[in-house]
């Protein structure tokens, strides 16, 4: 759907359900995610999620799933670099916005492979055009730096509707920040260049 925003992942956007669609209404937003995605699931299913859609933007939250079934920081970062190969051979003006990988309580042993696969595609976000990392992260601490567990649901995993309501305003900014750049309609050519070198 033109000018549409596919919110594609795992069990964070699924358990949002139509919520999700209602909170981000003014972006058009689909829910499309399923529970226990990972980047190559994402990628065997991109023909039958994306193509169809033809969506303006996407975003993006998946890759903790990867991480937790104890796949390599860079692995995943390198699925996430083909899916948006795929994405933008076929919508190359298609926006991709990456939700930063989260420290979920319960998910504790693999924090620091999450700032890590964070760190990478933010660089990444920063040499790329069309490509935009939102950091979650310092708004689900406490004043102390720590992690608010009163954000998530008892399984200490997802996020609870308190969690959901300060992501809001977070995505919906960094959308209306992303719009006014319009890097790729204005420079097709060097968002090309640019990609064709980096990913």
């Amino acid at each position: 759907m033109e000018n549409s925003t596919l919110f594609v992942g795992s069990s964070t956007w699924r358990l949002w359900g139509k919520q999700l669609e209602e909170d981000f209404a003014e972006i058009q937003a689909v829910n499309t995610g399923f529970g226990g995605a990972t980047i190559p699931d994402l990628l065997r299913a991109a023909d039958r999620i994306v193509i169809p859609h033809k969506p303006r933007r996407i975003l993006f939250f998946c890759g903790g799933n990867d991480l937790a079934r104890k796949m390599e920081p860079d692995t995943v970062f390198g699925n996430f670099k083909k899916y948006l190969s795929l994405v933008w051979a076929t919508d190359p003006f298609c926006e991709v916005y990456f939700v930063s990988s989260t420290q979920a309580p319960s998910r504790k042993e693999f924090w620091p492979q999450a700032r890590q696969l964070n760190g990478e595609i933010k660089k990444l976000a920063e040499q790329l055009d069309g490509l935009y990392f939102i950091d979650i992260q310092p708004a689900m601490n406490d004043e102390n730096g720590g992690i608010r567990e009163d954000l998530f649901l008892s399984d200490r995993l997802h996020l609870n509707r308190d969690g959901q309501k300060i992501w809001i305003p977070i995505i919906l900014e960094a959308v209306k920040n992303g719009d006014e750049l319009k890097n790729v309609t204005e420079n097709p050519e060097q968002a090309k260049k640019q990609r064709e070198e980096l990913l």
